[in-house]
């Protein structure tokens, strides 16, 4: 009985990390992150912090202070910081990627896009 309790959980559990990760990917992916530059990478963050609080936001900013190169859509662009949602290690940024990529990876090209180096801090929103 005990084990058949634990498979219910974890089926369960399995089911609501699906349904939270199909509502992030649809959550990064609304039209208007693509059709309106006006909207800033914080707000990005901050719609999908609504869709699930239990990810995490990172500010990205240069280590000398200058600005941070960072990739959209393709080209590589200059901020003075750049604001991202994670969860499950996996950062979801719709200028860079239409799909969820993998943390490591993510900080690992942002690093070598910033000869200066990058700070990151977990952003409390």
């Amino acid at each position: 009985m005990v084990g058949n309790l634990r498979e219910d959980n974890s089926t369960k559990n399995k089911s609501k990390e699906q349904e939270t990760d199909k509502a992030l990917e649809q959550g990064m992916n609304k039209p208007s992150y693509k059709t309106n530059t006006n909207i800033d990478c914080e707000e990005i963050a901050e719609d999908l912090v609504e869709i699930n609080r239990n990810g995490k936001v990172y500010n990205i900013t240069s280590k000398d202070g200058g600005q941070v190169s960072i990739p959209e859509y393709g080209q590589i662009e200059q901020f003075d910081y750049h604001f991202v949602y994670s969860y499950n290690n996996m950062i979801y940024d719709p200028r860079y990627s239409s799909v969820p990529v993998s943390k490591d990876m993510y900080f690992k090209e942002i690093n070598s896009l910033n000869s200066q180096g990058i700070n990151v801090f977990e952003a409390k929103l």
